[in-house]
């Protein structure tokens, strides 16, 4: 899958071996590029529980020097949560029996590529795999189709076990002609997340999304739109067995306008320009984001901090209303508010007005002749 801007990819054991490697100066040289490549744009799937176990015994055999490379290396793609195994309680003592089982699950959905001691079938040595299948070359830019999508999201999602959704104009309220975008685009992410090339295990989806995507024409948050939400997220939980919860936000301040989409998991963040809904006619572009700022966006979205408000969550079961936007100015345009500010200046005067009449007639005088206090 060249094509993905993750990388998708698997060693065998024997792959790490010091004979084989230092036998030819460039392949341990290609060797530690691709590890270095991985760190940001990849993740190691191992078809059996002991490939760490195994990998480092053939480590350890390396001089200081090379063994503090390779093994430094490993560390911060683990420590990224990006070398997983497969789900199996088998184990495999050879190469030959490692490649036979990674072929299988390559039939489930392809590697990038699988590297070994020979070059053979699917199976390369590391100095013939093409720098496209190990490196990330930049953004891809493509009309944001239902397979491009899939393509995407499939390396993405397939081992992570949490996924965030950021996009301020999700969601699954039906639009004008009661069209109901982005109930696809769940569906892809619930059938890609945690999917582990067939073996499918429990995750969690957090969605988080703005006040503008539930607006009415008038730029009016209404909370009654919400009201069938939790049905569609209880369908796609029972369907999928994930945990889902939207979270609505408003923009606190103008400098702080949210219009950027990003999708990030344990293992990763990707940037999508067009945003999370499927379109036949739009480019859009998606990036892999730099790891050191994925807590930043995270943190945008604390409701400890003052970045956004946050307004409420809905789940499965309900709809948990936190409290009322109050910058809903933020999102209308400038005719729109110019219109607005009339309206308050009619509401306004208005008000002065009825406060006037009410005053004039629970006015009072004294008459002499009854000497009495009268109403005007």
């Amino acid at each position: 899958m060249s094509n993905s801007i993750f990388k998708e990819v698997t060693f065998t054991p024997q792959a790490f071996e010091k004979e084989f490697n230092l036998s030819n100066r460039r392949r341990f040289t290609k060797l530690i590029l691709i590890l270095e490549s991985l760190i940001d744009s990849g993740i190691i799937i191992t078809a059996s529980s002991n490939w760490k176990e195994k990998v480092l015994d053939f480590i350890e055999k390396y001089e200081n020097d090379e063994k503090d490379d390779i093994s430094s290396l490993l560390k911060e793609i683990d420590d990224r949560q990006r070398i997983m195994s497969y789900p199996s309680h088998e184990n495999y003592d050879n190469e030959e029996e490692w490649i036979e089982k990674i072929s299988l699950i390559n039939n489930k959905s392809a590697f990038d590529f699988i590297a070994g001691t020979k070059n053979k079938g699917i199976v390369q040595i590391v100095e013939s795999i093409e720098r496209e299948n190990y490196k990330y070359t930049g953004a891809i830019v493509a009309k944001q189709t239902e397979l491009f999508m899939q393509n995407m999201l499939a390396p993405i999602l397939s081992y992570a076990e949490i996924v965030k959704v950021f996009d301020p104009y999700f969601s699954l309220i039906p639009t004008v002609g009661n069209k109901e975008r982005f109930k696809k685009s769940l569906e892809l992410i619930c059938e890609n997340l945690c999917n582990k090339h067939g073996k499918k295990n429990k995750a969690t989806i957090e969605i988080h999304t703005s006040i503008k995507s539930m607006m009415n024409n008038f730029k009016q948050f209404v909370w009654q739109y919400t009201s069938d939400v939790p049905k569609i997220l209880k369908y796609f939980e029972q369907k999928y067995d994930h945990t889902i919860t939207i979270n609505i936000w408003e923009e606190v301040k103008k400098e702080n306008e949210w219009h950027e989409r990003w999708i990030i998991t344990n293992q990763c963040g990707v940037s999508i320009g067009k945003g999370s809904d499927i379109s036949d006619w739009t480019d859009s572009t998606w990036g892999l984001l730099n790891w050191e700022n994925i807590p930043e966006i995270e943190g945008k979205f604390n409701k400890n901090r003052n970045t956004y408000n946050f307004i409420g969550e809905i789940n499965s079961s309900n709809v948990i209303k936190n409290q009322n936007p109050h910058n809903t100015l933020t999102y209308m345009t400038e005719k729109e508010k110019k219109v607005e500010k009339a309206n308050q200046e009619i509401r306004i005067k208005k008000k002065l007005e009825d406060a006037e009449n009410k005053l004039s007639k629970n006015k009072k005088i004294f008459n002499k002749n009854t000497k009495k206090w009268e109403f005007i």
